[in-house]
């Protein structure tokens, strides 16, 4: 799913939330000192830095998705190997949910967007709206236009991926719900697009964390591509239980509302996924 390449993975001894996360970086970790050693119960000692990585961090999670491939263990299986990359591969869920703060913000501003379309109640918006009108888009050519506002890519990782995530989730909307307008949603049809969005963007991180597996574990293209469409579901299953939790209790969110419910929903879901260690 999306154009992301998985990588090898980040390295040991870099942070956990690297310093270019709040520039317009992409997702490859700025190489930092390594971090002194810990003891057998994992304890830190004399001079060990918590916030970086530990050696083999990937380790566990590589050897479940790995399991998760090669035996179609399904969601038990996919639960796992998410939960090893949570706590190990990223050091905890909270951790975890504040490295895709890039995201969880993007989620944000197309929630608040597409929402502001329906209402008219924001002036700038409303001429972006009156423009696109008269111009007839629609279909894909309105998906690239509501992408340009929102999430415009200035050839980053991150803004790539979110673009990405934002198209295909777009698109999922508009093949289940062939009547319907992306300048017209309601609250539950935003909150479904946002929630695909999400899913997208964790199953991104994941992918360009240790999806190199699935290459060593001589998955073809086909059945790799058919796992990570699972994986994508799972998350968006989970998520959207967080996600549809939280909005309700917050009535009209504003845009750095929408924010933290779906970074708390990233942290929530992913600790669920660590329980199951």
């Amino acid at each position: 799913m999306g154009t992301s390449e998985a990588s090898k993975g980040p390295n040991p001894g870099v942070s956990f939330d690297p310093p270019w996360l709040n520039d317009e970086g992409g997702f490859e970790p700025t190489d930092l000192p390594p971090p002194a050693e810990s003891n057998n119960n994992g304890e830190a000692i004399s001079g060990e830095d918590p916030l970086l990585a530990p050696p083999a961090r990937f380790r566990n999670a590589r050897t479940w998705i790995g399991k998760y491939a090669r035996e179609s263990s399904g969601r038990t299986g996919f639960q796992k190997a998410a939960g090893h990359y949570s706590k190990t591969g990223m050091g905890g869920s909270g951790k975890l949910a504040n490295r895709m703060r890039y995201s969880t913000a993007t989620g944000a501003r197309l929630a608040q967007f597409l929402g502001s379309t329906a209402s008219q109640n924001d002036s700038t918006v409303n001429t972006w709206v009156n423009d696109i009108v008269e111009r007839g888009l629609s279909g894909q050519t309105l998906i690239d236009a509501i992408i340009q506002q929102v999430a415009p890519s200035s050839g980053s990782r991150d803004e790539e991926s979110c673009a990405d995530s934002m198209a295909e989730a777009l698109g999922e909307f508009l093949e289940n719900h062939e009547n319907e307008n992306l300048l017209e949603l309601d609250t539950g049809e935003i909150r479904e697009i946002t929630e695909s969005f999400i899913a997208n963007e964790a199953c991104n991180r994941m992918t360009n964390d240790i999806g190199q597996i699935f290459e060593r574990e001589n998955v073809s293209l086909k059945e790799s591509l058919s796992l990570l469409t699972e994986m994508r579901e799972f998350l968006r299953e989970d998520l959207s239980v967080q996600i549809e939790s939280l909005w309700k209790v917050t009535a009209n969110p504003t845009q750095p509302q929408l924010d933290q419910i779906l970074r708390s929903s990233i942290e929530r879901t992913f600790r669920v996924y660590e329980g199951e260690l």
